[in-house]
């Protein structure tokens, strides 16, 4: 706290008749410092005061738990349990079920031989090409023969020429016109299918010969009662293939059925 005779110290002293205007400021000094420091000591009792009371709000509130309107004081942190949701269940099962498929090696098949059967398979295929686009340009060149094979009126003649060729020429022997027209066909045709590859001729021979070699097909084919069916089929008459099947025997059903299982017969029973 400054003194009179500190502020005289530092300060000239002043004239008498300024004495009691000095003594006023010095009066005045005194009573502000004292007031300061009465605020400062103020100041930090309500901050104590408020510490306080922040320490017990802190505990309760009107003698109710801590977090009575946020619900409830914080909880330790417990670790969640691994619990399996529907989609990593069903990952699981996915997971579960690739592991269960056995992997399928593919077995390796004879290089050599399926090369063979390709290569040969690829000659079939060009040499049919080539006599398509032979028959094609040779029919150009015969508009007649080309109008014929297209005609509706003609495929049921060229059909019986082409199962029994001896029976169709002696039954149209007196027709000028379709005489002359399949003599223009076999010039047009002839020439073509015998310069076809022999392996392109007999499929059906092949495949008969291989049917031939299993026995029960071979017991079948000898079988008196399928040869009469054949041969009502190869006539046309279907009337007369029901008849013969309704009246085979138990065994003779069972060739019958052989046939069929061979794909060598097909008909509705």
């Amino acid at each position: 706290m400054a003194t009179a005779s500190s502020i005289m110290a530092d300060e000239e002293v002043p004239p008498l008749e300024d004495v009691p205007e000095v003594l006023e400021k010095l009066k005045i000094a005194s009573q502000t410092n004292k007031i300061k420091s009465t605020t400062s000591e103020a100041e930090k009792k309500n901050d104590a005061k408020h510490v306080t009371q922040a320490e017990k709000s802190s505990t309760g509130f009107g003698g109710m738990k801590k977090g009575f309107l946020f619900g409830g004081s914080a909880k330790p942190v417990k670790k969640k349990s691994a619990k399996t949701t529907p989609q990593s269940a069903s990952s699981t099962e996915t997971k579960e079920h690739v592991e269960d498929i056995p992997h399928i090696k593919a077995t390796p098949a004879k290089s050599s031989l399926v090369l063979s059967e390709v290569q040969e398979a690829m000659k079939e295929t060009r040499e049919a090409k080539d006599f398509q686009e032979s028959i094609s340009k040779r029919l150009e060149s015969n508009p007649k023969v080309s109008d014929v094979l297209s005609d509706p009126a003609w495929i049921p003649i060229l059909d019986e020429f082409q199962r029994d060729p001896e029976a169709a020429m002696k039954k149209y022997k007196d027709d000028a016109e379709i005489r002359s027209t399949m003599l223009e066909l076999c010039n047009v045709l002839g020439d073509t299918f015998l310069h076809m590859s022999r392996s392109n001729t007999s499929e059906e021979e092949k495949l008969a010969e291989k049917l031939m070699e299993d026995p029960k097909v071979k017991e079948a084919l000898t079988d008196p009662l399928v040869m009469t069916m054949m041969a009502h089929m190869k006539n046309g008459a279907n009337d007369k293939v029901q008849r013969c099947f309704q009246s085979a025997n138990p065994e003779q059903r069972k060739h019958i059925q052989t046939l069929i299982d061979f794909g060598l017969f097909s008909f509705a029973m």
